[in-house]
């Protein structure tokens, strides 16, 4: 069974970025992987036969910084692959990780918050070039963004860019209102389809 590190700033109950993208992803691959997951949480969302390793938020940044890395490296050493989700507060700890391990580590640059914000801040800028630069692939999602000038000059240096669908938001359900079938009917078949596109990129 394929050992899969997911590396994240955020998980549910975090509501913003990729924390709810991660839940479903674990979900989604726990029966056929063994799924850890590396987030900054207390009390993260349960899920049966998934291991979590979390990190405090409330520590002050240097000593929160410190324990992720010092958790994601001994993390690393258990595992197949990384699958990191892209920030800072997560790049940070990958590049200086990336430097004494070798296992495979694919980069998602699926939140745009975190995204435009390090376009913004040269420091930012600067670590998430360096992330790019440090990772085996790349994942980008251009049906839902574009990226920027910076972003494109990095991205056309790496072999490894794959371009694939952003899976869909699960729909809400809501009193007094239709059940969405056809939405859930549409949210299934993009999860299926960034399944099968992701498991590509983690084998080839």
């Amino acid at each position: 069974m394929t050992r899969i590190l997911i590396v994240t700033p955020l998980y549910p109950p975090d509501i913003a970025g990729p924390a709810p993208y991660v839940k479903e992803l674990a979900t989604r691959i726990k029966d056929t992987h063994e799924v850890t997951v590396l987030a900054y949480n207390h009390i993260p969302e349960h899920i049966e036969d998934v291991r979590f390793v979390t990190v405090e938020k409330n520590q002050p940044t240097l000593i929160r910084l410190f324990h992720y890395t010092y958790a994601l490296f001994r993390e690393v050493l258990k595992t197949d692959y990384v699958y990191i989700q892209n920030g800072p507060s997560t790049e940070l700890p990958f590049v200086l990780m990336s430097f004494f391990v070798r296992t495979p580590c694919i980069l998602r640059l699926g939140d745009e918050v975190a995204l435009s914000h390090s376009v913004r801040v040269p420091v930012y800028k600067a670590l998430l070039l360096l992330a790019l630069a440090r990772s085996h692939s790349v994942i980008i999602h251009s049906e839902t963004s574009t990226p920027t000038r910076v972003l494109q000059k990095a991205l056309s240096k790496k072999k490894h860019v794959h371009d694939i669908s952003r899976p869909h938001t699960r729909p809400e359900i809501l009193p007094f209102v239709p059940y969405p079938t056809q939405q859930f009917i549409d949210y299934e078949t993009s999860w299926e389809s960034h399944l099968k596109d992701l498991f590509t990129i983690h084998t080839s």
